[in-house]
């Protein structure tokens, strides 16, 4: 596992040197917040309620077409009260299990399609995360949307995440974001 993230991680530095070339305008800030929902390959896990927020710092095209590369740092949260059981049927009397809390970090690349007032994206890669139990990687997709002024723009993107666990179990988190791009 580390070594394949060490690879990956050099993989992502070969291509971000032609990044470095571009203007000092080429960094783009994001940060949203809103709904998620996730299911689990193994086991049947309570969500009575879960949220989801990202800091993505994004370099490439702000104000035109090309790729991008980000870095992000996120997680996701359950805000539920310890008095809810829900009935576990596999296990009768015992409580299922709430959906594990998790923050993940990862390295993004892919297409960025935009001019001044408006922009779409759309990235995938590596994420790593932690929390809920055994840490573990995984692929991160996101596409994103903005619309505002030239250096302040209102964001809304959908995330996917497919996270493998070291003990086998893969996590699959879906998130509606809506924040805010500073660029």
């Amino acid at each position: 596992m580390n070594r394949r993230l060490i690879f990956i991680l050099a993989v992502f530095v070969g291509l971000a040197k032609p990044v470095s070339a571009q203007k000092p305008d080429s960094i783009s800030l994001d940060l949203s917040i809103g709904p998620s929902s996730g299911s689990s390959s193994k086991s049947d896990y309570y969500q009575r309620g879960t949220a989801a927020a990202e800091f993505t710092m994004a370099f490439g095209p702000v104000h035109s077409t090309g790729r991008i590369f980000a870095l992000t740092v996120g997680g996701n949260a359950s805000y539920h009260s310890t008095d809810v059981c829900a009935i576990d049927e596999e296990h009768p009397g015992q409580c299922r299990d709430f959906f594990p809390s998790t923050v993940h970090l990862g390295l993004l690349g892919g297409l960025h399609l935009g001019g001044t007032r408006a922009a779409l994206r759309a990235m995938g890669g590596p994420v790593v995360f932690s929390g809920g139990g055994v840490s573990g990687g995984g692929l991160q997709l996101q596409v994103d949307g903005t619309a505002g002024l030239e250096h302040v723009a209102l964001l809304a993107a959908l995330r996917g995440q497919a996270l493998r666990r070291g003990t086998g179990e893969t996590l699959y988190i879906r998130s509606l974001g809506l924040g805010i791009r500073l660029q």
